[in-house]
């Protein structure tokens, strides 16, 4: 017997997200390396990165091209440290990302 359910409107938004991250993702290189997105909080999404060692919040999918150009220079910036980087504000009102070391 068949199972006929489709997906509910919620996860075919959050899978819509999803692909939005990974394709500007992709325009920095970093699609491989993502190891997990959690998409929990519906406007912070997280992105793991175990082979660096880092999580980034990347709040919602809003002004992606320029949260990724952010994360890039970030990942450069801190090579070698763990911790978790911050894209997840407003920039346009003022938010700066950061990196927190752990």
């Amino acid at each position: 017997m068949l199972n006929k359910e489709r997906l509910k409107t919620e996860d075919l938004e959050k899978l819509n997200q999803i692909t939005k991250i990974m394709e500007a993702a992709k325009t920095i290189n970093i699609d491989g390396i993502i190891t997990e997105i959690n998409t929990e909080e519906e406007n912070n999404y997280k992105l793991y990165l175990d082979s660096k060692s880092k999580t980034i919040y990347i709040g919602d999918t809003s002004n992606l091209t320029n949260k990724m150009l952010y994360v890039q220079k970030i990942l450069e910036n801190e090579e070698g440290k763990s911790g978790t980087a911050f894209v997840n504000g407003d920039i346009s009102s003022g938010f700066k990302p950061y990196f927190r070391e752990e």
